[in-house]
């Protein structure tokens, strides 16, 4: 998605849900999703061989109903995730969230937040992790990030 605004949805703003195998490639670039109903863009992910490269750039979600920007990741290979340059606030679960569930395959992620902000959100600024097992290894890169006034953590998950 590149150039998106989306508002006042009873639902998610952007919803999108990826099966099969094969490699998942996403690129959202200046999406900006306001008054989402629940969570501001919402993806899940349950491919059964291949990678997951995920950018968003430029992305801001304000006053989500739920997780501003939420990726549920049960792919079966490596995952890289990059933010750069995006803003998650006052969403009334986490800003950004980013969890991974692979049961039974050990594998490597990695999410990289850049120069981006979670500002005002009822629980987690920026939530990332291992949701369901101890099989992914989770390396979190954060550079130049603000997360405050977050009614959690401002960073965190206790499974990291």
């Amino acid at each position: 998605l590149r150039n998106v605004l989306v508002s006042d949805t009873s639902r998610n703003g952007v919803e999108a849900s990826i099966d099969g195998d094969g490699d998942v490639v996403l690129d959202f670039r200046d999406v900006h999703v306001e008054n989402a109903g629940s969570n501001g863009i919402q993806i899940l992910i349950r491919t059964t061989s291949g990678t997951v490269d995920g950018t968003f750039e430029r992305v801001v979600v304000r006053d989500a109903g739920a997780d501003g920007l939420l990726v549920a990741d049960i792919a079966r290979g490596d995952s890289t995730y990059v933010v750069d340059r995006s803003l998650f606030e006052n969403c009334r679960a986490d800003g950004l969230d980013i969890a991974f569930f692979t049961p039974g395959k050990r594998r490597n992620a990695m999410v990289d937040v850049r120069q981006s902000s979670a500002i005002g959100n009822q629980f987690e600024g920026v939530e990332v992790g291992d949701g369901s097992t101890d099989s992914t290894v989770v390396t979190l890169v954060l550079d130049d990030v603000v997360a405050t006034n977050n009614g959690d953590d401002g960073i965190g998950d206790d499974t990291i």
